[in-house]
């Protein structure tokens, strides 16, 4: 990542990642001093915690693996929408634990997470902002696509944070 920068000449710039995109804006501030301020948006990035639920599900999965059943139930829409090529390269980085990532993160960094949010929950957002030290957590009221329901809420937190 940090060759495109180099390659476009980019010196100095402000990151705004939803999700996924959080996850590419971690590993790129974390990587370069490029980044000046990092907003998150219902990041993701943190190891999930795994209930009983999780785990039964595993076990369902790998006990219809191996008596050759179709296991199309047990992928989850991105990972269906995959190319096949690209489904193992996907698989590596949505499991992939960025918790190390985030500590060498020093520049400013605005986190924001919805209480309703299923994908990435408010806990995965506190941890986020506990491990960055200059961050601040923006708790609403929303899920996963809360900047959609607050726009303009968050457009101001974001103008405020990038002018400051």
């Amino acid at each position: 990542m940090t060759e495109v920068l180099s390659y476009f000449s980019i010196k100095e710039t402000n990151v705004i990642g939803h999700s996924f995109g959080g996850r590419v804006g971690i590993v790129l501030a974390s990587q370069t001093n490029t980044v000046k301020r990092l907003v998150l948006i219902s990041s993701a990035g943190i190891k999930p915690r795994r209930n009983i639920f999780y785990h039964i599900k595993r076990l369902a999965y790998y006990r219809a693996k191996a008596k050759g059943r179709p296991l199309e139930k047990y992928y989850s829409a991105d990972y269906k929408a995959m190319p096949d090529e690209l489904k193992g390269v996907f698989s590596r980085i949505v499991c992939e634990d960025l918790s190390e990532k985030l500590k060498k993160i020093f520049c400013p960094v605005l986190v924001f997470s919805g209480n309703r949010d299923k994908e990435t929950p408010m806990y995965m957002a506190k941890k986020i902002n506990k491990i960055i030290p200059n961050s601040r957590l923006v708790r609403l009221n929303g899920d996963h696509f809360v900047f959609l329901r607050e726009k303009l809420l968050i457009a101001n937190e974001i103008d405020n944070f990038l002018e400051g």
